[in-house]
């Protein structure tokens, strides 16, 4: 078994004893109420600079990708962002 097959079992072993430990043995201090609101603005502000007409999101991009380039990176944006959005609501 190569080296990247051993620690990604060994990986993918600890994930679910990790987090049965965070639900049973940590004391949750954390405001959700304020981490949703937190949440819901940073989503609405992402909304708004991404979910715009498609020239001036491509102008958002970096013009050194290339016109090529700066439109797969709106479409990828676009599409994170929306399904950000699905999840977050």
């Amino acid at each position: 078994m190569s080296t990247l097959a051993k620690y990604m079992l060994n990986t993918m072993l600890k994930i679910p004893f990790k987090m049965i430990g965070n639900i049973f043995c940590v004391k949750s201090t954390v405001n959700w109420s304020k981490e949703k609101k937190d949440i819901l603005q940073r989503a609405n502000w992402l909304c708004d600079e991404v979910l715009v007409s498609p020239e001036l999101l491509i102008d958002k991009m970096p013009h050194e990708l290339g016109e090529h380039y700066q439109g797969e990176l709106a479409m990828v944006g676009e599409a994170v962002t929306l399904v950000m959005k699905t999840n977050v609501d």
